[in-house]
């Protein structure tokens, strides 16, 4: 057991630029590269000034890692180590810190056709931090469990990958992406209040490692003793270039197409039925783009000249006999970042 503080391992990634190494992936054609199997890592780590009297720590920091299986991995670990005041010169036995700590966490990883589809690391964490003679004591501990989920995969197309936290108070976070060619093309690093927070970033067809990592720490007077056990969830949901995000909402007299044409830049909707259907006008994030005054079921309504930079939103407005109105929508990730 390390008798010196350690800094945590996600604020050493961030603060000394380490992620690209720390997420190293092999240069590589993506086709060619055979990516190191996915992994789920979990510690604990005690640490206690040295610049007083000395301390001495007995017990175990536990340190393990559990391999994805199926796209699947789990682990749990418990920590009880006790530190004591046992310097050569003022020794105090008296003077004892006992730390507990408990982690359990788990990771999923969804593939469709070999692609990354989605992953997700959720955990749940706690530490205690009870020293005998309270604020008077020299060996100055603290402590902290954290858990870390490598995935490593290929994406063969381009597109989305929409990264959410959810987390509790007290918790450090942190979120990272490094790709084949050793570009970090997301990072974030989060500790603060109960949040949760969505982002996105655009990534070429390639080969990616990603990190989601979280710490709980405790405080100087065992702040955990009664508290729930945070938790935390991150994840990775990947959306195709173009693709549909989400189900189509409103009528359903169309079929909204599964994803729009990036290189024809149009989207054809088809009529499924006109049954009390007048008519209908197109609308792409508020632009009439086009007007069918007489559908016919099976028939085809194409937008063109669709945006490549931004989400596309369709909507379309139909005018019912008798004098009513419906509405259908569905929304689209944009083509490129």
């Amino acid at each position: 057991m390390p008798r010196r503080p350690r800094l945590r391992h996600l604020v050493a990634l961030a603060s000394c630029g380490a992620v690209a190494s720390a997420l190293a992936l092999p240069v590589a054609p993506a086709s060619a590269i055979t990516l190191p199997p996915s992994q789920l890592s979990l510690q604990g780590s005690v640490n206690f000034s040295t610049s007083g009297p000395t301390c001495s720590a007995v017990g175990t920091e536990p340190n393990q890692t559990t391999a994805y299986v199926h796209g699947r991995a789990s682990d749990s670990l418990s920590m009880d180590v006790t530190v004591t005041n046992t310097d050569a010169t003022t020794p105090d036995p008296a003077d004892h810190t006992r730390v507990l700590g408990t982690l359990t966490a788990k990771g999923t990883r969804t593939l469709k056709h070999g692609s990354l589809s989605s992953y997700r690391t959720t955990g749940t964490g706690k530490v205690t931090v009870t020293k005998a003679e309270g604020a008077a004591s020299q060996c100055d501990v603290t402590a902290d469990v954290e858990a870390s989920s490598m995935v490593f995969f290929n994406e063969a197309k381009a597109g989305w990958l929409y990264v959410t936290r959810s987390q509790a108070k007290h918790i450090l976070v942190e979120m990272a992406l490094q790709s084949e060619t050793g570009d970090s093309p997301y990072i974030q690093i989060f500790a603060g209040p109960k949040s949760s927070s969505t982002e996105r970033v655009f990534l070429k067809p390639g080969a990616y490692a990603a990190l989601s990592a979280f710490v709980v720490s405790s405080s100087s007077i065992g702040f955990f003793l009664k508290a729930p056990a945070p938790s935390a969830t991150l994840s990775g949901a990947f959306h195709v270039a173009g693709s549909a995000l989400g189900a189509g909402k409103g009528s359903r007299a169309l079929a909204f197409p599964a994803a729009v044409s990036c290189q024809h830049h149009t989207a054809s909707l088809r009529w499924k039925s006109v049954a009390g259907v007048m008519g209908a006008a197109f609308y792409v994030n508020g632009a009439k783009k086009a007007a069918d005054g007489n559908p016919v079921a099976g028939h085809s309504v194409t937008l063109r000249h669709l945006s490549n930079k931004a989400d596309v939103h369709v909507t379309a407005k139909l005018s019912l006999r008798g004098g009513g109105h419906a509405t259908a929508t569905r929304t689209y990730v944009a083509c490129k970042g």
